[in-house]
């Protein structure tokens, strides 16, 4: 236990040195089990106790032999133990796997919040923009008829002028 409040912290191994164990060479992997089971086999060997019983129940050539059970518990234990570490791995891959899903859909809808302000502020200065061009055309449209207006005026104007002159010649 540890100063957080009665709660126990579980150490994973790093991810790295996880995968490093999934995918050691078979070669290094076989070598180093023959030399660990040999030289274990070798120290059971002088260790080896023949038993006999005085009632009996064994013959003169039967042992009984401690090492190959203790051999077999232990690798049991480190495969177990292999077994939680790869366990554990994996559901860390799966948190952060799961961690990086929330990461990506928080951003897509930041994303989609962006692309609907951009929208809402285009359709405002399409808008902004229709009124300015319909203003132009109006005031284009009221400049062209003041010219109309000038120069119908300045023909009347100009037939008027004209006109006592022709009468005097």
């Amino acid at each position: 236990m540890d100063g957080g409040g009665g709660c126990m912290r579980i150490r994973f191994p790093s991810p790295r040195r996880a995968v490093a164990r999934l995918f050691n060479s078979k070669e290094k992997i076989k070598g180093k089990k023959k030399a660990t089971v040999e030289s274990h086999v070798r120290d059971c060997d002088s260790m080896r106790i023949i038993n006999f019983s005085e009632d009996g129940r064994h013959g003169v050539g039967q042992s009984t032999d401690s090492s190959p059970s203790t051999i077999g518990s232990e690798v049991k234990g480190r495969e177990f133990l292999f077994n939680i570490g790869v366990t554990c791995y994996l559901l860390h891959l799966i948190s952060t796997g799961r961690e990086e899903v929330h990461k990506i859909l928080d951003l897509r809808n930041d994303l989609e919040k962006l692309l609907e302000c951009q929208n809402d502020e285009m359709r405002r200065k399409h808008q902004e923009f229709i009124k300015i061009r319909d203003n132009i055309e109006k005031l284009l449209e009221f400049h062209n008829d003041e010219l109309r207006r000038k120069q119908e005026q300045c023909e009347t104007s100009s037939e008027v002028v004209d006109s006592p002159e022709s009468s005097t010649n």
